[in-house]
């Protein structure tokens, strides 16, 4: 289930992690959610609040191209298109470079000369910082900080960005393992269904093993069924019907 993230600021709670840069009660905050996409939405709310700035997004490179895969509002999201668009900006450098970029003036910072004033004038976005996110060796995308004022993220912040990362990876790597552990437990559970509706066809039939998963098979590709949901049916009726 996702929590909303809003419902911690309204009880005092991302404040009182921001004052205290609890970072132990960040950690299981963000591993708290069930899905990626809900951690994802949790590390932007969260390190918006943390670093004091006014957006935050999380880009993943995924088959080779750049997605906004969470933000806090539609602004990153566009700063993000002309990046993605022109292949230059701090979020592409921190992927790709595996390190962190960050800017004071985004209008007037000489290393990405096309998209800087081009975010200016789109969205108003001066100040940025990306932090590279990556879980044992494997990049997983950027973590981005975005805000108006220029120089919005001084050394203090891009500090703390730093570990914050590294919590997300963190959560990341928690909530996929979590996610092959449910896929294993199905997968597992479905074998053991077959196995036991094999054992039935060849009992009910006086079939070979090979005949009975043959005949379970033929049956889940002719009426275009599952060949678990046809196992279970055997299952529970002690044929495969039909």
């Amino acid at each position: 289930m996702l929590n909303d993230v809003r419902e911690l600021d309204d009880a005092g709670r991302v404040h009182e992690l921001t004052a205290a840069a609890d970072f132990a009660t960040l950690a299981r905050e963000l591993q708290s959610h069930e899905s990626e996409r809900g951690t994802l939405q949790a590390v932007c709310e969260l390190a918006k609040e943390l670093l004091k700035a006014d957006h935050a997004a999380f880009t993943a490179l995924k088959y080779g191209r750049f997605r906004t895969v969470a933000s806090t509002s539609d602004v990153p999201r566009t700063v993000d298109e002309i990046q993605y668009q022109l292949d230059e900006g701090p979020c592409v450098d921190a992927i790709e470079e595996n390190t962190t970029f960050f800017t004071d003036d985004l209008g007037a910072d000489s290393r990405w000369p096309r998209f800087g004033p081009h975010a200016v004038d789109r969205t108003g976005i001066r100040s940025m910082l990306s932090h590279r996110v990556f879980v044992e060796g494997d990049i997983l995308g950027a973590l981005n900080l975005y805000a108006t004022r220029p120089g919005a993220f001084g050394e203090d912040q891009r500090a703390m960005g730093a570990v914050f990362a590294t919590h997300s990876a963190l959560a990341m790597q928690a909530v996929r393992a979590q996610d092959r552990a449910r896929h294993l437990a199905v997968a597992l559970e479905s074998n053991r269904r077959i196995g036991t509706a094999i054992g039935v066809l060849m009992v009910g039939h006086q079939w070979r093993e090979g005949e009975a998963f043959d005949a379970m098979r033929k049956y889940s590709q002719d009426n275009n069924i599952r060949l678990a949901d046809v196992a279970e049916r055997v299952v529970l009726t002690g044929t495969l019907g039909g």
